[in-house]
């Protein structure tokens, strides 16, 4: 038995990692980890020299099963958290390692779908998203990723989970 679900897929288009005037350590190269829709992505490794020209489409999908409709949807991406991470690698004689950096934290919704502001840009279209700076990052400044985002859904047919039992209870049919 099978009923129609939303899948969401998301194309997060990482155009760079910008904080100017700031120097990073020219030791070891940096990379941002996206962490969405319980996804985990890695960017490719760049020198560590600002801007950080990313250039990468990073996807993540998802299938609400249990939502029975948009607004549904809506409610569960306000409670999926969304994490960007700035690391840089550093040389380590026990093995690779890597500092961070910077930090985001959000939820899904104000990413994919953020307020009106008053330039009138279209949602998705051109998020700055502002970091913040770990004890280990050497400038002032706090590092801004540009990106872009496209957010489709569509309905898919999605197998109904058995039943299962809330309380079971046992019955014995013996003859007195």
């Amino acid at each position: 038995m099978s009923r129609k679900a939303p899948h969401l897929v998301v194309d997060l288009e990482i155009q760079a990692v910008t904080c100017p005037g700031v120097w990073l350590c020219p030791n070891g190269n940096v990379q941002l980890l996206f962490s969405m829709l319980g996804q985990e992505v890695q960017t490719k490794r760049l020198p560590p020299v600002f801007p950080l020209l990313f250039h990468e489409k990073l996807t993540f999908q998802k299938t609400f099963p249990n939502a029975g409709c948009l607004a549904e949807v809506q409610d569960s991406l306000s409670r999926e958290d969304v994490y960007a991470v700035l690391l840089q690698e550093v040389e380590d004689p026990s093995g690779g390692a890597a500092v961070q950096l910077a930090r985001f934290h959000s939820n899904a919704l104000h990413i994919l779908y953020p307020s009106p502001c008053a330039k009138g840009l279209l949602a998705g279209v051109d998020v700055d998203l502002l970091m913040e700076a770990s004890a280990d990052y050497p400038g002032i400044l706090c590092p801004k990723i540009e990106l872009s985002t496209k957010t489709v859904v569509k309905e898919i047919t999605s197998p109904v989970q058995e039943g299962y039992i809330i309380n079971p209870k046992t019955l014995s049919s013996q003859v007195n």
